[in-house]
Parts: C-alpha cells; structure tokens; sequence
C-alpha cells in the first residue's frame, strides 16, 4: 500500500463511483455465520453478477483472472477445504453461496461483482461499519471483512484472538493513510480512453508487488549476517494474511546451511496472550532486523529471502511444511 496520495485518492474516488452504481440486483442479508458470511439467494447472485460481467467486459475479464473469483474452486484451498468442511470458511471464499453448503452454481463465483458492490454482503458490512463513513473508510471496510476476523469460536474474547488481522497491521502502519485498493487495484487506462481500478486484485502471487514490498539488504557482521528489511509499498507486516506465510531467510556454504523463518507463532503464547511474531513490519514499524549467527559455516557465503506460501504446516517442524509457492524477494554473495 503506499501510493502517492494523489494516486490513492483517485483510486479512492473511482472505487465509489463503482460502489455508487448498483450493477446487479440488491439481494436480501443473511445471518453473518463467519468473517464475510453470504447472501441467501445464491441463484439470484449468480444472475445478478451475470449482468455485471455482461455490460463491463474489461472489468469482468481482470476478475475472472483473479484470486477472488477463484476463491472456492482454487485447488490449494479446496485441499484444506477437504480436511476442514467449516462454514467458517466458505462464508469468505463463497460469499454468494449458502455458507453451510456451498455447492454450485454460487460457489463457483467466488468473491464476485454482486459481493463488494450493491447489495453484496461485504457492501452492506461497509455500509453499516461506520457512520458517517468516507469512501476511503468504506473500501476498507469491505475489505476487513474478510481480511480480518478472529479464530473461530474465539469472537467472545476481550479482544479476541485475531486469526487474521490485516486491517490492524494496516492501522498501526506509515501507510495507514492509503486505503486497501491503492496497491491492490491499481488504475487501469483504457483503449478508448477513461480508467478504472484494476479487479484483478494483485496481492500474494503476484510477484511483482510482492517484491515491491520491501527493500532488502544483507550484510556481515563479524559471526553474523544481518538482514534489514525497509517497507516501502508495504502497507502491512510481510507477509500478511493467511497465518502460515512466511520468510524464508539462508546463508549458505558449499557445505551447509544455516534457515530461520520470519512469522507468527501462534502456537506459542505466552502467558499475556502475546504470541511470538517476527514478520517484518507487524509491529508497525518501517524497519525491521533479523540475525543470524555463523559461526559453523565457513568459506564464501551466500543468502537469499523467500516469501513461502504455506498450504500446511505437518507439525511443529518448520522444515516439514507443504509449500503451496514461493516468491524470491533477494539473492546474493554475503560480504
């Protein structure tokens, strides 16, 4: 997140536009069974959001590129969806759909026109957040939704337990003042003149943003290789969201390796409710440091920082986890 203002505000303004124009049918709520829960008529959504992708052909072709549209059929999460059938978690990924059976032809939309826009369960979530509210309050709103919640059954905390909590790593940042869609639905010039905001909503494959995240440098340190991460478009910790991404960080000889991983542990609380979280940026500060010692490698060194996306963790061994997909941030000789 990071834009400059005057880019973010345009964003800001072309996206309530877009959220002032109801291309699809209002549809009645539904009671709220999890961080984005759906509507109640899922026939009536999935034609409703036929008219939208029918009249707005350059809009519709960048959502159905996108990880939203792809949110309940997409293989990694129908692997985990498998292992745990929770209404919990199609609430977010088929919000059209009946969250306690999200079967077709509604499931298969995915995060869709008819959910952010009129009548879409996040639109009225961002309606009805807070009041008054700015444009740039109500974008970011529909995002929340889904981006952060509690653990489930954890919501009668004091605060609960935040499973995700993209939103307040955002609050708590320098860029706090550029909403969700100044990084993540950029402005798109169109052929024949006039923009619009970008629907293919970048965000954790897209490699390009990612590595515009953050500066990294790395250099030695007697017996040790410091690595400092500066933000720069980052308007969260990186990484953020899903609680098993992470860095990967190594320094490597020809003969052995040295690993440390940067994210939250939340296995690990300690007796205040805190859990350990060394993702850069989560703090909210503009820089962040990690060490690693290197004692037992000798010789030329190498390093390099990788965002893992992580399907399953398999235990408690960080070694052992199942790697949906990887994105290189930085490589280098250690000096």
């Amino acid at each position: 997140m990071g834009t400059p203002r005057t880019v973010a505000a345009a964003l800001t303004a072309s996206l309530a536009i877009a959220l002032a124009l109801a291309c699809g049918r209002a549809l009645p709520p539904s009671p709220h069974l999890g961080p984005g829960a759906g509507g109640a008529r899922p026939e009536a959504a999935h034609r409703a959001n036929e008219g939208c992708t029918t009249c707005h052909e350059a809009i519709a072709q960048e959502w159905r590129a996108s990880n939203h549209a792809e949110a309940f059929r997409h293989g990694t999460f129908q692997l985990a969806y498998i292992m745990e059938p929770l209404p919990f978690c199609a609430a977010c990924h088929a919000p059209e759909a009946d969250p306690a059976r999200p079967l077709p032809p509604a499931s298969d939309l995915g995060v869709a026109c008819v959910t952010c826009h009129p009548g879409g369960r996040r639109w009225r979530l961002a309606v009805s957040a807070a009041a008054p509210a700015t444009p740039r309050e109500r974008a970011n709103a529909a995002c929340a939704s889904c981006h952060e919640f509690p653990f489930p059954g954890d919501g009668a905390g004091a605060p609960p337990r935040l499973m995700q909590k993209t939103v307040s790593e955002h609050a708590a940042s320098s860029a706090r003042d550029t909403p969700c869609v100044g990084c993540h639905m950029r402005a798109v010039e169109e052929p024949g003149g006039g923009r619009h905001v970008d629907h293919r909503f970048l965000a954790s494959r897209g490699a390009d943003l990612v590595r515009r995240a953050s500066r990294v440098e790395v250099r030695r340190e007697g017996d040790a290789a410091v690595f400092t991460f500066t933000r720069a478009s980052a308007g969260h910790a990186l990484p953020t969201g899903d609680l098993f991404r992470r860095l990967r960080l190594v320094v490597e000889s020809d003969a052995a390796a040295r690993t440390v991983f940067l994210s939250r542990k939340t296995r690990e609380s300690s007796a205040d409710g805190r859990e350990p979280d060394t993702r850069p940026f989560a703090d909210g500060r503009d820089v962040y440091v990690a060490v690693i010692p290197l004692q037992d490698l000798r010789g030329p060194l190498r390093y390099r920082v990788v965002y893992e996306r992580v399907a399953h963790p398999n235990g408690e061994d960080d070694e052992g986890a199942t790697v949906d997909g990887a994105i290189e941030l930085a490589r280098g000789d250690l000096r």
